[in-house]
């Protein structure tokens, strides 16, 4: 008497399952990832503000101004001047940038994602 022989392996439904889930999987890798590599200009614009600023540049103004120009050369687009917070300490600014990214993604679903990032400008 023969044993009754089962099939192994994944038929074809969940093979198309598991592709459709690759895909959706890639397809929002793909619309996140120029929104993080843009986060990732924004801080290191931030970072070397701290390494560029003489005694003369040391108001909110002007450093507002220096950051905003690393951002136009770095052709960040989301992050404006209205995103950008300087507050005055003792013997610091204490310089903050704070935005929100709206990507339309399936039909009427967007992906919403919040960047912050804060860094100390200290005296010289």
């Amino acid at each position: 008497m023969k044993s009754k022989q089962t099939q192994r392996g994944m038929g074809l439904l969940g093979l198309m399952f598991y592709i459709g889930m690759g895909g959706f999987g890639v397809y929002t890798l793909f619309a996140l990832l120029p929104v993080y590599l843009e986060y990732f200009e924004v801080r290191s614009s931030m970072d070397s503000l701290k390494e560029g600023v003489s005694e003369g540049d040391l108001n909110s103004r002007r450093l507002k101004d220096l950051l905003l120009r690393r951002f136009q050369v770095n052709s960040i687009q989301h992050a404006g001047p209205q995103d950008i917070t300087i507050t005055p300490a003792q013997h610091h600014f204490q310089v903050g940038v704070s935005y929100e990214v709206r990507i339309p993604w399936f039909a009427n679903i967007d992906l919403v994602t919040r960047f912050q990032h804060e860094t100390q400008v200290t005296r010289p």
